[in-house]
């Protein structure tokens, strides 16, 4: 696949991220790094294939010296016959992998970027690309040429093709686990990073946030849960995978009409937190509305179906006990709840701090009332 491009067509940098390595070095934080010596030694591995090697030549030394001539040609046919089968299974399993087999969108772009103009190295870089990648590559290429490589047309015509082409299918918790295991590959972290999601990418960012502001040495589990609880549970407890749609406002109003980082927040969203959302925003637009009470006032509806829902307030407590310090998690659980629900799980929440309750013993023999409100 031939380039007409031979430089990217716009230097493009994710609103949350200060680079591709985010996710190396929260996997640095939280394992403490991923030097060669955590990994098997490549003496290690030679040794147990030199094991598993005599042995199996010691055995095939005693069967050959029993067998016959006609145990020898059978062993061949059937060696022939399961080597021919594996062979045809072999070649079955790459067909079916095949497309997925490469680097990402993101890679391209970048790797494209570095060859400053030479034709044959962005050729290279597209031999490298999986099937998804070029395809992706190639719509933002020509929605480039179409904005003639103006870069203000660029991010704000082909917002949404960039973030497809700068975000993937792995989750946070996902991007962080596979940049551990890139024993200190730059590129195998950034490939790592640069196919999360983009709410992966989002609670990677904050999490890498935490660590900068906290003062805990890395691998010191302890001190990150203490310092950083909330983001590492948004990133690692798999309880926050997708956005609701007040994550997804609060997020879009912290952009300041960047159109990239507004597409990043939308991109972040569940279906459904994504939907809601984009009716409130428009809305917004719309109306003028700068604050809450405007937002009740002129798009009522659009605000009550992202701010509430249906669960009773001890279906939310359900829901946040199941969080796992999540607090984006606990926060889409009171956002699900009706107007009700959430009044009634507050109180109990305010009854609790206001008794310093400990435990839920100490709940219940102060907040009787609330609780039966509640519905326990």
């Amino acid at each position: 696949m031939s380039f007409a491009m031979t430089k990217s067509f716009v230097n493009i940098e994710r609103p949350w991220s200060k680079g591709l390595t985010l996710a190396a070095s929260i996997a640095l934080a939280l394992l403490g790094g991923c030097s060669d010596d955590a990994s098997p030694s490549a003496d290690d591995e030679v040794g147990e294939t030199d094991t598993e090697t005599t042995e199996t030549s010691e055995t095939e030394t005693e069967t050959g010296e029993s067998s016959d001539s006609t145990e020898s040609t059978d062993s061949t046919e059937s060696t022939d016959s399961t080597e021919s089968t594996d062979a045809e299974e072999s070649s079955e399993e790459s067909t079916d992998t095949g497309e997925d087999e490469g680097l990402s969108c993101a890679y391209v772009s970048e790797c494209v970027e570095d060859c400053a103009g030479d034709q044959a190295c962005a050729d290279a870089c597209a031999m490298e690309g999986s099937a998804l990648a070029l395809e992706e590559y190639a719509a933002l290429e020509d929605c480039a040429i179409e904005c003639l490589g103006d870069e203000a047309c660029i991010l704000t015509t082909c917002v949404d093709l960039i973030v497809d082409c700068y975000t993937g299918e792995l989750t946070c918790s996902e991007s962080i686990d596979c940049a551990g295991m890139c024993a200190g590959d730059a590129q195998c972290a950034e490939e790592c990073f640069a196919t999360a999601t983009a709410l992966g990418q989002i609670q990677a960012d904050n999490l890498e946030q935490c660590f900068s502001d906290s003062d805990c040495p890395p691998n010191d589990l302890p001190c990150i849960e203490q310092e950083c609880g909330g983001p590492l549970g948004d990133c690692t407890s798999g309880t926050a995978d997708e956005a609701h749609c007040v994550f997804i406002t609060d997020c879009f109003g912290l952009c300041e009409g960047e159109p990239l980082c507004q597409s990043y927040c939308l991109a972040a969203g569940s279906e459904l937190g994504s939907s809601e959302a984009e009716a409130l925003i428009e809305c917004a637009i719309d109306q003028g509305c700068q604050d809450e009470a405007c937002l009740m006032m002129a798009c009522g509806e659009s605000f009550d179906a992202c701010v509430s829902g249906e669960a009773s307030c001890t279906e939310t407590f359900a829901c946040t006990e199941a969080c796992e310090d999540s607090n984006q998690c606990e926060e889409s659980c009171f956002y699900d709840a009706s107007f009700a629900a959430q009044s009634q799980y507050q109180d109990v929440i305010d009854c609790a701090v206001a008794n310093a309750c400990a435990d839920e013993a100490c709940v219940q023999a102060n907040c009787g009332g609330e609780l039966a409100a509640c519905g326990f």
